[in-house]
């Protein structure tokens, strides 16, 4: 048994159906949930979580990669798998062979799509993506009104099924770029339509823009992070989100250092006090980031012990004087509930000067995953 057996990253799906249920109920009349499972479900585990969410009563599944997609259709998955941010030409002939649903960025990609559909005899479906304001992919909206003339003589075999955009900054509610984006993306339908071409399923908003802008459902919406029990912005506690990911590792060793003695590299921390000093095998290469060290906290036999010293690649160090009976063995809470006290992803994405996105991805790489939760009935 290694060290890193004893890290283990725990899942809970039934949390995950809780947060659906909830963004759902947030929901305009008729819109449907494309719910984003990119990036490995955020850490959380691509198949397991996709399949709940389908069975939860998911309209579709979002991905950025191919592979992604094609690991979502070999495990049996059947409903729509979008790919949102695009994809190379030379995947059209996969795109096409596995029916996935391609969002498209630009003509080259529309060519290669048309090619593989018109050899493989089969009307495929796509989604046109605009840039409204994100600077990153996407067609402008001058551009659209020439693409839906074109469409049926150019892309024959293509069915254009979807218009959407993605928004910028909808973690903060207050900026006046959302609101322009939503705006343009309006006047880029209204060119589409005056050209003959109205689209059966239009989407704009993440997780925020579904809290914030109800405005702007429409007929789809793509909800990340919230899925996940993290708040996309400020925390809100009218909105009860529960976590789906917690991280949990144990104790190996327990020290007695005097007052002045140092703790990790570079002598960052020196105890000002007799200390006792417990080890977990948890460092930045398990994707518990150096920049946590000092001011994160860790849960042992229910009390926050802080962590102490700089994090290692494969270790931590935490201050358990506090902690009566502390020993090699115990459970160590590094994300998640033990006892009263509980440690969420915002707190650490805060201390880390980052985003609870990039640290559940980081987190969810390289360590075990156990997932709790009964299996959906239907």
């Amino acid at each position: 048994m290694s060290y890193a057996s004893l890290n283990r990253i725990v899942v809970d799906l039934e949390a995950l159906r809780a947060n659906f249920a909830l963004l759902r109920e947030r929901l305009a009349p008729g819109a449907g949930v494309l719910a984003v499972v990119k990036s490995d479900a955020y850490g959380h585990g691509l198949v397991p979580v996709a399949r709940a969410l389908a069975e939860a009563g998911a309209w579709g599944l979002g991905v950025s990669e191919v592979e992604e997609a094609v690991r979502l259709r070999e495990a049996g998955l059947r409903c729509p798998v979008v790919l949102l941010s695009g994809l190379v030409p030379e995947a059209a002939e996969e795109v096409v062979h596995h029916g996935l649903l391609p969002g498209v960025t630009d003509r080259a990609t529309l060519d290669a799509l048309e090619g593989a559909a018109a050899r493989a005899d089969r009307a495929v479906p796509v989604h046109v993506k605009v840039d409204t304001g994100m600077g990153r992919l996407g067609f402008m909206p001058g551009e659209l009104a020439e693409l839906a003339a074109a469409r049926a003589d150019r892309w024959p075999h293509l069915r254009f099924e979807g218009l959407y955009t993605h928004l910028a900054a909808a973690d903060d509610p207050a900026d006046p770029l959302n609101r322009e984006q939503i705006h343009r993306f309006r006047e880029a339908l209204e060119l589409a339509e005056a050209a003959g071409w109205r689209p059966g399923l239009r989407h704009v908003v993440n997780s925020a823009g579904l809290l914030h802008f109800p405005e702007a459902h429409f007929d789809l919406a793509r909800p990340g992070i919230a899925l996940y029990g993290a708040h996309p912005g400020p925390v809100d506690p009218d909105l009860p989100l529960r976590p789906v990911m917690a991280v949990t590792s144990r104790i190996i060793s327990v020290r007695d250092v005097p007052a002045g003695w140092p703790v990790s590299y570079g002598h960052a921390f020196v105890a000002d006090r007799p200390t006792r000093v417990a080890v977990i095998p948890v460092g930045y290469d398990d994707g518990y980031l150096r920049r946590l060290s000092p001011g994160a906290r860790v849960l042992v036999r229910g009390r926050p012990s802080p962590v102490i010293g700089r994090v290692c690649m494969k270790a931590l160090m935490a201050d358990v004087t506090d902690v009566a009976g502390a020993a090699p063995g115990d459970e160590a809470v590094l994300l998640g509930r033990q006892g009263r006290y509980d440690i969420r992803i915002e707190e650490l994405a805060d201390r880390a000067g980052t985003i609870s996105y990039e640290l559940l991805c980081l987190l969810g790489r390289r360590n075990q995953r156990i997932y709790r939760g009964a299996p959906c009935s239907g």
